[in-house]
């Protein structure tokens, strides 16, 4: 099986729920993607995906920047950043 990173940003309401979900290769490209209204919140992170082409997607986890945009050292799913991650 293929395992592929991508970076997130989850723009997320006033109640904390995702309203708008972007995806891209880089952080910067990400980050400037990310264009929240005035009572929004942008949380960036960093997706693991593993899977093939005949199986689909078999495993997604997530790992979120802090506010000091530090990544979390793992991601939901169990599996360990990779260090040229951190």
């Amino acid at each position: 099986m293929k395992v592929w990173y991508e970076y997130t940003a989850e723009i997320t309401d006033e109640s904390g729920d995702v309203v708008e979900c972007l995806f891209g290769k880089t952080l910067d490209e990400v980050k400037n993607y990310a264009n929240p209204g005035p009572r929004e919140v942008v949380v960036f992170g960093l997706v693991r995906n593993e899977g093939d082409e005949i199986n689909g997607l078999q495993d997604r986890g997530y790992a979120y920047f802090n506010s000091d945009m530090i990544l979390d050292d793992t991601f939901d799913s169990g599996h360990s950043v990779p260090k040229r991650y951190l």
